[in-house]
Parts: C-alpha cells; structure tokens; sequence
C-alpha cells in the first residue's frame, strides 16, 4: 500500500501487524495523529547520539533508543507482560528502513530495494519466530510518536505483542521531518 509523501501537515503513522514466519506479512493500515497545539511544550529528541559500548564489543542503544525502549517496557509492564530487550540486529534493520523511508520521503513498510520486514530482518542473519514493525513521521519527540501508536489499534498490538527484543531508529529528511522505525522480533530457540 502506497502511503502519500507529506513533507507538511499532521504526523503519518503506518503499521504493520505481527508478521509471523509461516504466514507472511499481514495487511497494513494507517491513521494520523494531529500535532500538539501552538504553544505545547515540546522535549527535542537527540538528533544525534553515540552508541553505548557494552561487554564484548556488544553495541547498546543510544539515547534515543534508550528513551524508545523504557518507553515501550514502562507500557507493557503496566499490563503486566514481560520488557523488552535491545537487539542491535534489530536496531540495523531499523536504522536501513528509517533512512530509506527519507529518500522515498513517506511512510511505507516496503523498503526502497522491495524488501519486506522481514526480508530487512532475516538478511542480518536473525532467525525469528515472529517480527514486526512500527513506522511513523512527523513526531518530534519519543511522547508524541509513543502516542499515536498507543492510539493505533496495529502499532498497540505490536508493542503490546508477544515480543522479546526491539531495534529502533530515527532519521531526519534534509528539511528536518522525523520518520522513525521500530522492529520488534522474537528469536528462534
């Protein structure tokens, strides 16, 4: 599905529900997210952050992704499900998806070579019994994106999914619009 370019106006969101191996990629909706009105107060997100070093050359999040995932771990912990966890396999697959949605300038889960999520996921050599995928533009901020997908009965499914890890990114067009990308997974045994 073709999702206009919107380099002004309202935030898009776009999602696309739990993709699991055996049954390919589901259908996708979208739906949009007003901005704040003039005058709200807003947090910058870091346009740009260093990664975080861990044990055995292991690459953590950056501030960014750090903020996404307490975000989506304070929400499904409040439901009771289990965190998740940074996977920076995932967060590659994310990082690709998020800068080829600025070259197309709109939102699509069909990367810029046909690729699908799970095409983007699987060619990092992550075996996965379920992925799925977040995308949106315009936010500003880790709130305001939160927001709209809490609002979005596809992106809740996939943050409140059976997941285990999540990658995330966020890339900037030349005129400063945001697009971000989350890619949930649960690996393979």
């Amino acid at each position: 599905m073709r999702l206009p370019a919107r380099p002004t106006g309202p935030p898009s969101l776009a999602w696309i529900a739990l993709l699991p191996a055996a049954l390919g990629l589901l259908p996708m909706a979208c739906g949009g997210l007003p901005k704040p009105p003039a005058g709200t107060p807003r947090v910058p997100t870091e346009r740009i952050a260093t990664p975080i070093r861990l044990g055995g050359g292991q690459t953590g999040p950056d501030a960014l992704g750090s903020a996404l995932l307490e975000r989506h771990n304070a929400i499904r912990t409040a439901r009771g499900l289990p965190p998740l966890s940074w996977s920076p396999t995932l967060a590659d697959a994310a990082r690709e998806h998020s800068s080829g949605l600025v070259s197309l300038g709109r939102l699509r889960h069909k990367g810029h070579d046909g690729s699908s999520p799970a095409d983007r996921v699987e060619r990092r050599g992550y075996a996965f019994r379920s992925v799925g995928e977040n995308i949106a533009s315009g936010q500003e901020t880790v709130e305001e994106v939160m927001e709209g997908w809490m609002n979005s009965p596809g992106h809740r499914r996939n943050i409140l999914g059976d997941f285990e890890e999540l990658g995330a990114s966020r890339r900037e067009d030349e005129g400063g619009r945001p697009y971000w990308c989350v890619v949930f997974a649960t690996p393979l045994p």
